[in-house]
């Protein structure tokens, strides 16, 4: 598999498990505890898996951050990512009831990868990733014990590589920079007893032939609530 190709998932399969955590993203709201801690499965194409750990802090109408790692595998092709990265955002009611969120968001991580090809053969990765997107949710209240969270989420995601490259014994270097990926994800969480939220979701990669990932995270909310 060429390098430009397993780069590409890496950084798509890793942007849609990136940390988020509010109702803009089918997390609970900050108002509910003001931080937030948890982790997640995806899956892209049944051969490429990511599990992630994420945590967020923030308040329940303006900034909050998010930190997350990610550690991708690609069984076909012997090739593996990691990915640590950091989010800001911010967010606002847009409805007067306040139960509709939307939150423009931005961020960086570090990405280190490897992959082997003809048995001798490697190429190892690291640089940096970034994203650029906004998000909207709702809160829908079930009962005294169950809220929904619907979501909707575009983001353009890049990023810039430096390589090594083994190919018989003998190393080359080189970078590379990946054209940036529209990235559309959808998901609804499940807020249980105020504090425990489920949330499956789907991304579609717009500019890749309408590819998609799915996936499930699960994050617990503690601390004061938020205001």
């Amino acid at each position: 598999m060429q390098r430009s190709l397993v780069l590409s998932l890496a950084i798509t399969l890793g942007a849609s498990v990136s940390v988020s955590a509010q109702v803009c993203m089918s997390r609970a709201p900050f108002g509910v505890g003001q931080a937030h801690a948890g982790g997640g499965f995806a899956s892209y194409q049944s051969s490429w898996k990511a599990y992630s750990a994420e945590a967020a802090l923030g308040s329940m109408r303006r900034a909050f951050g998010t930190v997350g790692l990610s550690h991708s595998i690609l069984d076909r092709a012997d090739a593996t990512t990691t990915l640590l990265n950091g989010r800001i955002g911010y967010q606002r009611f847009v409805s007067k009831d306040e139960k509709v969120q939307l939150c423009p968001f931005a961020g960086l991580g570090y990405l280190r990868g490897s992959s082997t090809f003809d048995v001798t053969n490697s190429d190892d990765q690291h640089g940096v990733q970034y994203e650029l997107g906004a998000a909207i949710g709702n809160r829908w209240t079930a009962s005294e014990t169950l809220d929904l969270l619907p979501s909707l989420a575009i983001a353009v995601s890049g990023s810039h590589m430096s390589h090594t490259t083994t190919i018989g014994g003998a190393q080359t270097t080189s970078s590379s920079t990946t054209r940036p990926r529209e990235l559309l994800t959808g998901g609804v969480g499940f807020l249980m007893q105020r504090r425990l939220t489920i949330t499956p979701f789907a991304t579609m990669y717009l500019n890749s032939g309408g590819s998609s990932s799915v996936g499930v995270i699960a994050t617990i909310s503690f601390g004061p609530q938020a205001r």
